[in-house]
């Protein structure tokens, strides 16, 4: 090989023309600027993959969160809703039930057949199932279920038009209902109006399943918009006798539980226990069906319809939360669109493979400027991300009051921003939650005060009169909520007489409570002034009717002791029957004539009866909690089983009123407690010079 000759040879080596410093300098600095474009670029690209995926796993899990929370908000509104009505239901069905079973007179109430001239204007109206029911036969029931009238008034007036009608309808083949359409069944000439309500599936749904209930939602009849009817039965001592239904409008409860702040991307609709929607997809006039294709809900439709809460993404790119409204079977389903994740991190890839790519280009011409760029650019992109994240963290570590900082004007402060506004959505909804979960505890403590008070109103110390040995007695109430309606009291009015008092107030909780504080004060008071129990009651009464818009009664036992000779006189306004022991010693149910209620009518005169206890004689006396308390095969104690269990072998009144009262807590096993449970025993042991004890 011949040698090389020139400048760029190297002088007596033989290696050929040496290559300038500065171009090895430019290639290691090429090399070293593509090393590290390839570096930063791959460093670059994985952090932000990396960031990406972090930020889409955040992200995913705090929208499937907030979802699933609304859902199940939503579902405590419209469970809050039913409720209410069912409530309104089960108050008809038991005042219907007390119409049927109270053997006292009750004053008629005239129900007349539809009249035109009714027409707009809510009145009662009746019908009968079919033309061979005579109007003689039911006439005497009808004058009874008259009087549900104030109470369904009250309900109408309350509601104001969401409630379009309430009735009853009895197994006798009549029908009362409440409502302004009565132009729509009136006709010239006709003097009865017919309706056959046996097949109607509220009637039979009732009958059936012995409960309240829901049926499923259709159109109403009068074109005023989707209609779900609440029906429960009525009983007379067990037996069942009819059926006590409202029609409610659902536009309402639709309006409260599918509003929402989900815009496009999302949106809430309800759907009932056979998959079909009722409200929130498409034309809301229309029931729509979850398997329809159109819908693309097919592969959900089971999970939603499960009965359970849960989160399930469709095959359609959805995300459905859905959650169990409890009493009609519904369910609260949240729809929101897979994409509204998905879209801002595919354009955030595609931005960061456009940069890579732009890199590689300009790598040959400008490897040092490149460099330079690749850092810069490379930070630009990585740095928002990077703060992001950390804002992200911070605010799912539980810090909603932070605010992601938006640095940027692109996807990625888009991307900041909708974070934002989630966690003050979110923020807005703790706050609500909070406001609502302290009120909720503010009630309950109030509550728990009130029936401290309630339980020291009532005498608990026993024996109550530890000096007087002619008599032994003992007393308990046990409310079925925080506070109660029943009451009892004792007292000595002088130094022979003794006055006791057994009572129960219509209806439950706060307002029955403080009804029942004014009738045991004026009870109290006036039998403190003398007088026979006709007189007491009668004077109570007429200061109870005045001012009582809220139309509460309270049905009483007084009775009057003189304890030196055993008379008891007794007056007995609609409470249950006393109990006393006869010539053999058992206890027997002491029937009378009832007169009416307090507070029901003024001007009433109350009937007095007179017993005369002799030594060892007991008087039970007791409110309708105890013969009314419910088993779970849907039995009541009963009268049959409150005598048996009054004539076992009980020494004293302490021992006969703690058996009884593990005995129907024993009856009623797991069943929730329906009504108080008031009981006072009296063991009359003679006067005390003759008496063994004295």
């Amino acid at each position: 090989m011949p040698e090389l000759k020139g400048k760029d040879a190297a002088p007596g080596t033989g290696l050929g023309p040496r290559k300038p410093i500065r171009r090895q300098i430019q290639k290691i600095v090429m090399l070293i600027t593509l090393a590290a474009l390839l570096f930063t670029s791959a460093v670059g690209f994985f952090s932000m993959l990396r960031i990406r995926n972090e930020s889409e796993k955040s992200l995913k899990n705090q929208l499937e969160q907030n979802l699933t929370n609304l859902a199940d908000s939503k579902a405590a509104v419209a469970d809050a809703e039913l409720s209410k009505y069912a409530g309104y239901i089960r108050s008809s069905a038991e005042i219907a039930k007390r119409l049927y079973s109270r053997t006292a007179r009750v004053q008629p109430k005239p129900v007349w057949p539809p009249n035109s001239w009714n027409q707009g204007v809510f009145s009662l109206q009746r019908f009968l199932a079919r033309p061979d029911i005579k109007l003689e036969d039911v006439e005497e029931e009808l004058g009874r279920l008259g009087n549900l009238e104030p109470l369904w008034r009250q309900v109408m007036e309350i509601e104001n038009g969401v409630i379009t009608d309430i009735y009853i309808a009895t197994e006798s083949g009549l029908q009362i209902s409440y409502n302004k359409t009565s132009a729509m069944f009136a006709e010239p000439g006709q003097k009865e109006v017919y309706f056959n309500y046996y097949a109607s599936n509220w009637y039979v749904l009732a009958r059936d399943t012995g409960d309240l209930c829901f049926t499923g939602v259709y159109p109403d009849s009068y074109d005023r918009g989707l209609t779900i009817t609440c029906a429960a039965p009525v009983d007379r001592n067990g037996e069942f006798v009819g059926v006590v239904s409202m029609d409610i409008l659902i536009e309402d409860l639709q309006k409260k539980v599918l509003d929402s702040s989900l815009g496009t991307e999302g949106g809430v609709f309800l759907v009932d226990g056979t998959g079909r929607i009722i409200g929130g997809i498409q034309d809301t006039e229309k029931i729509h069906s979850i398997h329809e294709e159109e819908l693309g809900m097919q592969d959900v439709a089971d999970q939603i319809l499960s009965g359970k809460p849960g989160l399930v993404l469709g095959k359609n790119g959805v995300y459905f939360a859905h959650s169990p409204v409890r009493l009609p079977g519904w369910t609260v389903c949240v729809a929101m669109r897979q994409d509204v994740v998905t879209d801002p991190l595919n354009e955030m890839n595609r931005s960061i493979l456009s940069a890579i790519m732009m890199f590689a280009l300009a790598f040959l011409g400008v490897s040092a400027a490149v460099t330079l760029l690749v850092w810069v650019y490379s930070r630009s992109i990585t740095y928002p991300l990077s703060e992001l994240k950390k804002d992200v963290e911070t605010i799912s570590g539980g810090d909603l009051s932070y605010r992601a900082k938006v640095r940027v004007n692109d996807e990625v402060g888009d991307l900041a921003q909708a974070f934002n506004s989630m966690s003050e959505s979110l923020a807005q909804y703790i706050e609500n939650l909070t406001a609502v979960t302290a009120e909720k505890e503010r009630i309950g403590a109030e509550l728990s005060v009130a029936a401290k008070i309630q339980a020291d109103m009532l005498p608990r110390e026993f024996p109550p009169f530890p000096d007087r040995k002619e008599f032994d007695l003992y007393a308990m109430m046990d409310p079925a909520k925080e506070v109660g309606g029943d009451f009892y009291d004792f007292f000595l009015t002088d130094e022979d007489h003794l006055a006791m008092v057994m009572a129960d107030v219509s209806g439950k909780g706060v307002p029955a409570a403080l009804f029942m504080v004014i009738s045991k004060t004026m009870l109290k008071n006036r039998a403190q002034e003398g007088g026979s129990p006709a007189e007491i009651l009668m004077d109570v009464n007429r200061l109870l009717c005045v001012g009582n818009d809220e139309e509460l009664f309270v049905t009483v036992w007084l009775g009057i002791l003189t304890i030196s000779t055993g008379e008891l006189r007794t007056a007995n306004a609609g409470h249950e029957y006393p109990a006393v022991t006869g010539e053999d010693g058992r206890f027997f149910l002491q029937k009378s004539r009832h007169s009416p209620p307090l507070a029901v009518m003024e001007g009433i005169r109350y009937r007095e009866e007179t017993l005369f206890l002799k030594p060892g004689d007991r008087l039970f006396v007791y409110t309708d909690g105890v013969t009314e308390a419910f088993s779970s095969k849907d039995e009541t104690f009963g009268e049959e089983r409150l005598v048996a269990a009054l004539n076992q072998n009980h020494p004293s009144p302490e021992e006969l009123v703690t058996s009884l009262h593990q005995e129907i807590e024993l009856f009623a096993a797991d069943v929730p407690q329906f009504d108080d449970i008031t009981m006072l025993c009296l063991n009359y042991l003679g006067p005390a010079e003759t008496n063994t004890e004295a």
